[in-house]
């Protein structure tokens, strides 16, 4: 689900920031083309010639990097592909994310979720970073869209909303790490 996420605020943010930034490209027409495509052109899923174009993902960090001025874009599509790789093993059911599901007394795989597990609890102190990432991507969106009356609404609510969790990044349910 965190990958979904950190993808969906990707192409957001991608879109949002063409428009606002004045700097829409090729590289955001291709998306909205793959994006709005048909998954079928035939009345049956097997007999349908579709092959659904996909944006590299890579180009879409690059593109979000060098708009936001960061030093050294390379560094921030690596930190979010490193993440990404890092949850493309429960998508996609690699064996140490796998094996993650194992554990208790008597030992077992955990097939209804991990509740009770140190698992729960990172997830839990991790789940403020998806709020606050989403709250950003609403007041970019509305930004793009030409509300700034929202948009300077929604970005006051965003750090009152850090403010109270913390400008390190860190949830405060870590405590001291």
């Amino acid at each position: 689900m965190q990958r979904i996420l950190d993808e969906l605020l990707e192409d957001i943010t991608f879109l949002a920031f063409g428009i606002i930034f004045e700097d829409w490209t090729g590289l955001h027409d291709s998306y909205l083309e793959a994006f709005f495509e048909e998954e079928f052109d035939s009345g049956s899923a097997m007999t349908s010639s579709q092959r659904r174009p996909m944006i590299p993902r890579k180009k879409i960090r690059s593109w979000i990097a060098s708009v936001e001025g960061v030093q050294d874009p390379s560094t921030g599509r690596e930190a979010t592909r490193t993440l990404s790789k890092a949850y493309s093993g429960y998508v996609h059911a690699a064996s140490p994310h796998i094996m993650e599901m194992f554990g208790g007394n008597p030992p077992g795989f955990h097939m209804k979720g991990m509740r009770g597990t140190p698992r729960q609890a990172e997830h839990r102190a991790d789940l403020w970073n998806y709020f606050y990432r989403g709250i950003l991507t609403f007041a970019f969106a509305v930004k793009a869209l030409g509300n700034d009356e929202m948009f300077n609404s929604i970005r006051n609510f965003a750090n009152g909303f850090l403010q109270s969790s913390g400008d390190d990044f860190l949830s405060k349910e870590w405590g001291d790490i």
